[in-house]
């Protein structure tokens, strides 16, 4: 299975996950007078968002999906589900309940982190 990695943007079907990529995405399509890394800070500004990942990042998926797997699973799976093979897909899709049950179990989901 094709692992997720959040935030993820999606344009014209094409998925980019994670703030790094999406951040290298979108400086590949922009003017280099506008750029969001500066070329001579680039190690520092990475150091920045591996930090800001590892600690930020695990509260900001924690809080989303204790509102979504709780409340909208139906808006999750989908994205679960996005650039998998058949064979994950369908497997994906049996397992979702599963899936979802682990993943609130695994992050201490529920109305008492609310």
């Amino acid at each position: 299975m094709t692992s997720t990695t959040l935030p993820t943007l999606e344009i014209d079907g094409i998925y980019t996950q994670g703030a790094g990529d999406i951040i290298d995405w979108v400086e590949q399509r922009t003017s280099t007078l506008r750029r969001l890394t500066p070329e001579n800070d680039a190690s520092e500004v990475r150091a920045l968002e591996q930090r800001f990942g590892e600690s930020i990042g695990f509260h900001t998926r924690r809080m989303f999906y204790s509102e979504a797997l709780l409340e909208y699973p139906a808006t999750v799976k989908p994205r679960f589900l996005a650039g998998l093979s058949i064979l994950s897909r369908l497997f994906t899709q049996f397992m979702w309940p599963v899936i979802r049950k682990g993943m609130i179990r695994g992050m201490e989901l529920g109305p008492k982190q609310g």
